[in-house]
C-alpha cells in the first residue's frame, strides 16, 4: 500500500523546482518599486506652481489717464462758455432747418439735441475729470479734454483752445459739426449754416 503511495508522490517529486521560486516580476525589488510609486493624483500643495514678481492687479491693462490742462477754476468757465456757444448755435440749426420734432435743450450741464429719425446728441459736463462728454448717434461715445492754446494765455485768462478728444485726438467742434452738415445734406443742404461755433 505504501509503496503505490510513493509511487503515486513521485511525479509530483520531481516538478522543477522554479514553481517553488517568486516569478521574476514578483520580485521583492519590484514590489518595493511599485509601493514606492506616486498615486495618479497628488496633493495641490505638490503641484508645479509659476512665481511672477508683480500681482495680478497689476498685469491687468489699465486705461491711461491724462494729466489735466487746466485748473478746475478756468475747467468751469471754459465749459459753460462753450456749452452756451454750442446751445445758441443748436437752436438757430433746429429753427432754420429742423422740422417741427427737432429741438435742442440746456440745463445743469447737460445738452440734448434730438433729430428724429438721426438720434438723439448729448452733451454733458463732468467737473471731476475737467472733461465734456458726447455721447453721438452716429459716432458713438467720446469724451474731450480742453487744450489752452498756450500757457501764457491760460494764465492770463484768455481761454483761447480746443476740446480734443481722448480717444483719437479731433475737436469736439469738428465732429458735431461735420456730422450735423452731413445729415443737413440729406435734408435740404447745409450752405447757409455758419456751424456749431467752436472749434
Amino acid at each position: 500500500m505504501l509503496s503505490r503511495t510513493s509511487h503515486a508522490l513521485g511525479p509530483l517529486r520531481s516538478l522543477p523546482r522554479a514553481l517553488s521560486r517568486p516569478p521574476a516580476a514578483l520580485h521583492p525589488t519590484s514590489s518595493a518599486q511599485a509601493l514606492r510609486t506616486p498615486a495618479p493624483f497628488s496633493h495641490p500643495s505638490s503641484l508645479p506652481r509659476s512665481f511672477s514678481s508683480t500681482p495680478l492687479c497689476r498685469q491687468q491693462p489699465h486705461a491711461p489717464q491724462s494729466t489735466p490742462t487746466i485748473s478746475q477754476d478756468l475747467y468751469d468757465e471754459v465749459a459753460d462758455r462753450d456749452m452756451e456757444t454750442l446751445h445758441e448755435n443748436l437752436e438757430i440749426f433746429c429753427e432754420q432747418y429742423g422740422k417741427d420734432d427737432w429741438e435742442v435743450e440746456y440745463s445743469s450741464g447737460v445738452l440734448n439735441l434730438t433729430l428724429p429719425p438721426y438720434g438723439t446728441y448729448v452733451l454733458n459736463k463732468q467737473p471731476p475729470n475737467l472733461q465734456i462728454w458726447l455721447s453721438s448717434p452716429l459716432s458713438g461715445p467720446n469724451r474731450f479734454e480742453f487744450q489752452p492754446a498756450s500757457v501764457e494765455e491760460e494764465e492770463e485768462g484768455v481761454w483761447e483752445g480746443v476740446w480734443v478728444s481722448c480717444r483719437d485726438g479731433e475737436r469736439l467742434g469738428g465732429i458735431v459739426e461735420r456730422e450735423l452738415r452731413g445729415i443737413l445734406k440729406e435734408v435740404e443742404g447745409p450752405e447757409g449754416w455758419e456751424g456749431v461755433g467752436m472749434k
